[in-house]
């Protein structure tokens, strides 16, 4: 594979970059891609809410809502515990386009990857970029096993890590510092196939059924406030759900194991969406409170802009791509920062606790 010339290469095959090497393969047939994912899928993924509105999107790259069958489960009844001790019927997490899924989300992102290299993508997994350097008019990248390859123009979808793009010294500006902290449980027979959101002094309670009889229980709250609290150890994070009115009775049987999974679930966005000859996407470019349930739609949707972004560049138009790409996604963002503030104000019960205090008049600051 040593001196391959691609011209698209893309780094993370999360469902922006898996939904951005499809659109790439299917639209324009001629290009030759490159698709990085450096783990096999194995490690545990967050973030299983797929709204109805996504479905669209996922039929633009051909992946039909019949292979989501097995790896999914329709969602039933939504309630919060937000704002108000009770635990009240919401409908903030799914749009009126209908009823939406619980993913397998390792199950789904892999069906993408492998959607994306049946239709015509080179797929490696278990293969991540170690260095690249721009030589004339390519990208000349060092991949983990070895190999070297070119490429005329690289999309960083490398999620909220975006790796490609702090290597080329473009910072994300940070909303907070929000984690979860999240274990799986068994589903009992008399359980509610429901989800449900509680609010608490340190943060918030998220809990949700995923196919295959589990459900998964996650704490969110910003990462310094977490430590104070002795997470992400068993006892701190039991001690916390113990203390939850709502969350706790929907768990009722035996616990899968006593791993607790830790993942960023920060607001942020890069200063700038791209540069010379790349371009990012997904939660590489922006990313978005759990709270929104736009994870995934935004990420397909973003994967799919930034195709047409790229060969726009190929084509000798990257400027302009660039520029009315960066607007739509600015415009994006400052649509959810309303809608944060908005939903973050509605929770008032504890103004003087840190978290909630820093939640309240927010702005976004570039990371270290």
């Amino acid at each position: 594979m040593a001196g391959t010339r691609f011209d698209v290469a893309v780094i993370g095959a999360g469902p922006a970059g898996s939904a951005c090497a499809a659109s790439l393969c299917r639209r324009f047939p001629g290009l030759t891609v490159l698709l990085l994912e450096r783990t096999r899928f194995e490690e545990q993924r967050i973030g299983e809410v797929l709204p109805a509105a996504a479905l669209p999107v996922l039929r633009q790259i051909g992946f039909s809502k019949e292979r989501l069958v097995g790896m999914s489960s329709s969602s039933h009844i939504a309630s919060s515990a937000w704002g108000d001790a009770r635990l009240l019927e919401t409908h903030h997490l799914f749009s009126a386009a209908g009823q939406g899924f619980h993913l397998d989300r390792n199950r789904f992102d892999a069906a993408l990857c492998f959607h994306a290299e049946a239709s015509g993508a080179q797929v490696r997994r278990a293969c991540s970029l170690r260095a690249a350097e721009r030589e004339g008019e390519d990208w000349h990248l060092e991949l983990s096993d070895g190999a070297s390859v070119l490429s005329r123009f690289v999309v960083e979808a490398t999620g909220r890590r975006c790796a490609f793009a702090r290597g080329q010294g473009v910072r994300p500006q940070m909303l907070d510092r929000l984690i979860a902290y999240s274990r799986f449980f068994r589903e009992g027979e008399c359980d509610e196939k429901s989800i449900a959101i509680e609010a608490c002094r340190h943060g918030w309670w998220y809990t949700a059924p995923l196919p295959g009889g589990r459900r998964i229980v996650s704490f969110l709250s910003d990462v310094d406030l977490a430590r104070e609290r002795g997470l992400p150890s068993s006892e701190a994070w039991t001690a916390l759900f113990d203390e939850t009115e709502h969350v706790a009775k929907l768990v009722h049987d035996v616990e899968c194991g006593d791993e607790i999974v830790v993942r960023p679930a920060s607001t942020g966005a890069l200063s700038v969406a791209g540069g010379d000859g790349w371009l990012a996407t997904g939660d590489a470019l922006a990313s978005c409170d759990p709270l929104a349930a736009q994870g995934i739609t935004k990420a397909l949707h973003s994967g799919v802009l930034a195709s047409f972004v790229a060969v726009d560049a190929l084509q000798g138009r990257a400027h302009e791509a660039h520029s009315r790409y960066g607007a739509l996604m600015a415009r994006h963002m400052e649509g959810f920062l309303r809608m944060h503030a908005v939903h973050y104000a509605h929770e008032m019960r504890w103004p003087d606790m840190p978290f909630w205090s820093r939640r309240h008049g927010v702005r976004l600051e570039e990371a270290a």
